[in-house]
């Protein structure tokens, strides 16, 4: 039956006693009245309408109460499959009717006085209009409206969903036929809905900044204007970050760049060391426009105001001209060494020999001498010029003898493209946003790896106890004479090699290097009763490791709680002057030939994909390969 209290809720299932027929004109809608509460099991609005007991929340524009409306007006209509048309649009009053003037299905919501509420007075729900008004499409199917049925689908930056993909979800759960366009602008407009505006996310930044630092003090963010209002750069290190580093971890820098595939683009530049356990740890993250001479030596200004002058501090880049300008200009007294993957990368395009890859591989990674000269011996004399170009390069550039620091062992920048890739997904989102998902993942990591650090009983991390433990086997067959006190004569079969615990020092050049003990210093310990572990690096102790992550990352809270200093003014900042490219953009790195996949071929079957081990084809008595086998 009718119900007349609107402030509860029937359980009926039903609309009684409604009469289609006729049209109900403005005059007779409050005799016609029907409680919302009345009809709860309709998809989407009609649960939230039972939910909300009719009301809605509108705030002085027609096109709110038409958003919210398509969470209360406009979806009815598109669940009815049918169209419907505006009577009245105010501040007081919504009525909307189907587009048939003789079908009896409309809505009617009044605003309650003194309130930015609206109430759903009237709700007809029945169609008794011809099948003549069925369109192809929906003229309520509007994109903004669709934006806001599928911005659920959005939750996360890693979801893909394809414009077609939303024109089939609409046609399987609301029979309505959707162009193409529309069904982008309506992913478009859930995009700006769910991860906010490209236009707005840099307006944000500003804010955003005062409230990272107000939340995680030391935290250093900084953002450079063009004519004072369009952006160009920006750096930002967390506090905890950079306490980390100065104190904890090994001081060599990996630093890399990719690029962001949101609307406006440009290049991210991320700084990332190695902790005491091999993992990645993040010092610094950058936005410029292109990888340039000028943004470059900006972003390492930004980077030594951050952490200062560091004793023994290191690069590892790629060859790109301007990371060595900037670096040889910022920090002059830090090497620069480059990646030697990229280098033989380089080595493979450019001679597309393999043999030449194999000998700089040796070359470049030894610790020894020997092994360095009788490497670089076979490069020179190959007449394809690979060992003069590796000599242009700079050997001390990529060969750890004559590396003048320390690299301990980050030859390449792996670590940086690892970092990279699990940013792979963020950088699709706005550029406020893209930052939100950076501090989540220094948040989360530094207390996951706080917490894993405390249950580790061992004096070393679980990664530096692995390989101490790993060198303990092969120093078991070495015999170890004593030349003095500190001195130690090692012997491993065919090689023989001199310690010195005193100085921490041994021939074969690797204790130096890693600052880790070889397996010749710990023989040389065990023969002495030293305890390895005083041998070690703190780096690579657990305490050292927990004092990494020992400062917790701070989320910024709500956007309308961010907190500024005194001194900040607002300034509206605008996207980065960009010229937009022909085509469609670009959203993946195209990987060099050497990168390509490399597939087993199986020398039983000759098939792809497997090995002779794993063969289960027949074999087919054809091939007398097979037939020997």
């Amino acid at each position: 039956m009718l119900n007349k209290d609107y402030n509860s809720v029937s359980g009926s299932n039903q609309v009684q006693n409604l009469n289609p027929h006729p049209p109900i004109g403005m005059d007779t809608l409050d005799e016609n009245e029907v409680d919302i509460g009345e009809v709860q099991n309709k998809e989407m609005l009609l649960q939230k309408i039972a939910k909300e007991k009719g009301k809605v929340d509108y705030s002085s524009s027609s096109r709110k109460l038409k958003t919210k409306g398509s969470g209360w007006s406009e979806e009815i209509s598109t669940s009815e499959e049918l169209d419907f048309v505006v009577k009245k649009s105010t501040k007081e009053v919504l009525f909307v009717r189907c587009i048939d003037n003789k079908c009896g299905w409309r809505l009617r919501a009044v605003r309650l006085k003194d309130s930015n509420i609206f109430k759903i007075k009237k709700y007809v729900k029945v169609h008794s209009c011809s099948l003549e008004f069925l369109n192809r499409d929906h003229r309520q199917a509007k994109s903004w409206v669709v934006g806001e049925l599928i911005k659920s689908k959005f939750k996360g930056p890693g979801r893909i969903y394809k414009p077609r993909d939303i024109i089939e979800d609409m046609r399987q759960d609301y029979g309505i036929n959707m162009s193409y366009e529309k069904a982008w602008r309506a992913r478009e407009n859930a995009y700006e809905r769910v991860r906010g505006s490209p236009e707005e996310s840099y307006n944000l930044l500003r804010r955003y900044g005062e409230a990272l630092k107000f939340t995680n003090p030391g935290t250093i963010f900084h953002m450079e204007l063009e004519d004072d209002r369009f952006f160009k750069y920006l750096f930002m290190a967390v506090g905890a970050c950079v306490r980390g580093f100065l104190n904890c971890i090994r001081p060599v820098i990996v630093m890399d760049g990719t690029f962001l595939k949101n609307k406006y683009r440009g290049q991210l530049i991320v700084v990332v060391c190695l902790d005491g356990n091999n993992q990645i740890y993040p010092l610094a993250f950058g936005v410029v426009d292109r990888e340039t001479d000028d943004s470059i030596q900006w972003f390492l200004e930004k980077l030594k105001g951050a952490i200062g002058e560091v004793p023994n501090l290191g690069f590892v880049t790629d060859r790109k001209t301007c990371f060595a300008k900037g670096i040889s200009s910022v920090f002059p007294s830090a090497f620069h060494g480059l990646c030697v993957q990229h280098l033989s990368q380089n080595l493979h395009d450019k001679y597309k020999n393999d043999t030449v890859a194999t000998l700089f591989y040796n070359a470049s990674r030894t610790y020894r001498e020997s092994t360095f000269v009788e490497a670089w011996r076979h490069l020179l004399a190959f007449p394809n010029g690979s060992g003069k170009y590796l000599n242009d390069v700079g050997i001390a550039r990529w060969s750890r003898v004559h590396c003048p620091g320390r690299r301990y062992n980050m030859m390449t920048t792996n670590i940086a493209e690892s970092m990279n890739s699990i940013l792979k997904e963020p950088r699709d989102l706005p550029i406020a946003s893209f930052l939100k998902n950076v501090r989540a993942l220094l948040q989360r990591w530094f207390w996951e790896r706080r917490e894993e650090g405390i249950k580790v009983t061992s004096t070393l991390t679980k990664w530096a106890e692995l390989v101490i433990q790993k060198k303990q086997e092969g120093a078991l067959t070495m015999k170890v004479n004593p030349i003095d006190c500190y001195q130690f004569h090692v012997k491993d079969l065919d090689k023989e090699e001199v310690v010195n615990l005193q100085t921490k020092e041994c021939t074969c050049k690797e204790f130096q290097a890693e600052q880790l003990p070889c397996s010749h210093v710990i023989a040389a310990a065990r023969d002495r009763n030293i305890n390895v572990y005083s041998l070690c690096a703190n780096y690579y102790t657990n305490e050292c490791l927990l004092a990494a992550y020992a400062k917790a990352v701070y989320p910024v809270g709500n956007q309308s709680d961010w907190k500024t200093s005194e001194d900040y003014v607002h300034m509206i900042v605008l996207p980065p002057k960009v010229v937009k490219r022909v085509g469609r953009p670009k959203k993946k790195r195209i990987p060099s030939v050497s990168e390509a996949p490399k597939f087993h071929k199986c020398g039983r079957c000759k098939q792809i994909g497997h090995s002779r081990l794993t063969c289960t084809n027949p074999i087919s008595y054809t091939d007398k390969s097979s037939i020997q086998d």
